[in-house]
């Protein structure tokens, strides 16, 4: 369990000195200990299990290497003046769930505008032991990742990343359902891969990340319809509830 972090303390390690890496040691263990106690999907783990537990440490890490591979290979396409600013994506995937260490991993289709607000509440805090300037260039990163809310900011990068973070996603649900655990579909790609393929009219490289299996994720789908009494089922033998099975 994560120990409740007072921001109070870590600005202690730093305030009237020199910025001091150092010092900072406890803050950054904190921040990747508490990613780290974080595991991702475990509402769906909970309905049947799922065949990797990956946590928000591992999570963030992938994100940003994809960005960077996906922006790489986007930028080839694209006139000098409209390049993606391929280290500003980078930050953006490796702190995109940050905010999670306070408010929990949510389903993204379960995020309303309200939550959004509240993720980059909890992000600004999170970051507030750190200087001035650093906080300045990670909000204005971080402002691009949580689309919906009322500090959104709307820009090719922002967008870009959207797609980015759909991609990731139907990888995983791909990786899932190949492995049999098909509640990992419903919910989860027809809502993706919409996202995806309107991002990707911009972005057009994006789309060939995925294209050659869309049918294959569609069928994912049609196929947790016909057994969806059997998740029905093993949630129930696992503790859930009818009430609250969330398919």
């Amino acid at each position: 369990m994560t120990k409740e972090f007072d921001v109070n303390d870590l600005k202690s390690l730093w305030e009237g000195k020199e910025f001091d890496l150092a010092s900072f040691f406890p803050y950054f263990q904190w921040i990747a200990q508490s990613l780290q106690d974080i595991i991702r999907y475990k509402r769906r783990e909970d309905i049947a299990g799922q065949s990797v537990r990956e946590n928000d440490l591992q999570h963030c890490y992938k994100i940003g290497l994809i960005t960077l591979l996906f922006a790489i290979k986007e930028n080839e396409s694209r006139s000098q003046k409209d390049k993606l600013d391929i280290g500003l994506l980078v930050i953006m995937g490796i702190t995109h769930d940050i905010s999670e260490i306070i408010k929990g991993d949510i389903a993204w289709f379960e995020k309303n505008a309200s939550f959004k607000d509240g993720e980059y509440e909890a992000f600004i805090k999170i970051i507030e032991p750190l200087p001035n300037s650093v906080r300045e260039y990670l909000t204005l990163a971080f402002r691009r990742v949580v689309p919906d809310s009322k500090y959104y900011l709307d820009d090719k990068e922002a967008r870009f990343f959207k797609g980015v973070e759909q991609a990731e996603h139907l990888s995983r649900a791909l990786h899932e359902c190949r492995q049999g655990n098909l509640h990992f579909a419903p919910g989860f790609i027809r809502g993706q891969l919409t996202i995806l393929v309107d991002v990707s009219k911009e972005f057009p490289s994006l789309i060939e990340y995925v294209k050659g299996f869309m049918v294959e994720l569609e069928n994912y789908e049609r196929e947790f319809e016909k057994r969806r009494g059997y998740y029905l089922r093993e949630y129930i033998k696992r503790g859930g509830k009818v009430e609250t099975f969330p398919f």
